[in-house]
């Protein structure tokens, strides 16, 4: 055999290789890829059930409470409920960015401080001076 024609099959031997190779490498990414696609969906999906479903489970509870005509335990139960949706945003309410891209926001907290403001409700120290840091952040807010 010619020093030519084992080059051109050497050469010939690489490209079946690379593009062997380069197959494999792509159908594995691709596999890969959509095991990921499909893990985010899935933990999407979770998190977009997860909070529907309990607050069904808070609602059904209120309303056994409620046709039982026992109201001072859904009060509570609002009340809490409320006061960790004021911890939860406490990150949100120092970015005024956040606020002032929905004024909305804005005016739905200013509710929530007016009806605090008439109706207080104490926890324990530490999550009133976390609720107490939400209505000082949006002092600062203003609306258009």
């Amino acid at each position: 055999m010619s020093k030519r024609a084992i080059i051109i099959l050497t050469v010939i031997a690489l490209l079946v290789g690379l593009v062997a190779g380069g197959w494999s490498a792509a159908a594995i990414y691709s596999h890969r890829t959509n095991r990921l696609v499909m893990d985010y969906k899935h933990r999407e999906n979770q998190m977009a059930i997860a909070s529907p479903t309990a607050d069904a489970e808070i609602r059904v509870h209120e309303l056994r409470h409620l046709r039982a005509g026992n109201t001072t335990n859904v009060i509570v139960e609002e009340e809490l409920l409320l006061e960790g949706d004021l911890i939860n945003l406490e990150p949100f309410a120092a970015d005024r960015s956040d606020f002032m891209s929905y004024p909305s926001y804005i005016d739905a907290l200013r509710e929530v401080k007016t009806y605090r403001t008439e109706f207080p409700y104490k926890i324990n120290p530490d999550v009133e001076k976390n609720v107490a840091e939400v209505f000082t952040e949006l002092d600062g807010q203003t609306t258009h």
